[in-house]
């Protein structure tokens, strides 16, 4: 009995730590191409500044809530922007194309980058509804307005 009462006070403390909130956001980062420097961390009203050392950098934090942000190296003309939110976040990058960097960890960042993609299917399918309803005739035109309105 006491072990049954063990093994289920247990369960409640895993199944309670595991719906937790995280209460504040830690960047890792790991950028190629620049040794050292300054990288800038853009949010809401604020600005938080940290050093890169051999490649990496760090910033913490808290947020009320998600909020679009971006990230500015010293030094370069791209940032990258993303949804920073509380929770463990990684960025992984290169200097030669910081638009394209990595970044895991923001569940909103990753919705965005879904709604994206699916945003992205959807203008090539509505281009090509577009291309082909310029060189329709009349009766063309109202297949082609069902086939949009489907879309």
């Amino acid at each position: 009995m006491k072990k049954l009462l063990f093994v289920f006070l247990i369960t409640i403390l895993i199944s309670c730590n595991q719906n937790v909130q995280t209460t504040s956001f830690e960047i890792t980062g790991m950028i190629e191409g620049i040794n050292s420097g300054n990288v800038y961390l853009l949010y809401s009203d604020f600005k938080n500044t940290t050093k890169i050392e051999n490649g990496t950098f760090v910033f913490k934090g808290k947020v009320k809530e998600p909020c679009l942000s971006k990230l500015v190296f010293e030094g370069l003309d791209e940032n990258r922007e993303f949804y920073l939110e509380n929770s463990k976040i990684e960025f992984k990058g290169n200097t030669d194309s910081i638009d394209n960097s990595i970044i895991t960890g923001s569940k909103t960042e990753n919705e965005r980058v879904l709604y994206n993609a699916r945003m992205a299917e959807f203008n090539e399918k509505y281009a090509e509804i577009e291309k082909e309803y310029e060189n329709a005739d009349e009766a063309r035109e109202a297949e082609l307005d069902l086939l949009y309105e489907k879309v």
